[in-house]
């Protein structure tokens, strides 16, 4: 679907774990499977939950160098594009 989306010309895909369940390992194999259906990784961002605990390992794990985010108790995400 991410590949569909960018051939059609979207300019952004986001990958989201809006339950908060995934684990970094999850987060690299989702994009690496994007990445090999040649969505190029400047046009790719992830949306993480912090549900568990794991948005920003699940973000920082993912290989981007540029993250926004939420703390002290307003929202419970962590984004990056």
């Amino acid at each position: 679907m991410a590949a569909q989306l960018h051939r059609s010309g979207c300019y952004e895909v986001c990958l989201a774990d809006t339950i908060g369940a995934g684990t970094p390992a999850h987060m690299a194999a989702l994009l690496d499977a994007v990445r090999l259906e040649q969505v190029p990784t400047e046009q790719l961002a992830v949306h993480c939950h912090d549900t568990y605990g794991q948005a920003w390992g699940l973000g920082f794990g993912s290989g981007f160098g540029f993250g926004f985010g939420s703390g002290f108790g307003f929202g419970s995400g962590f984004g990056l594009g």
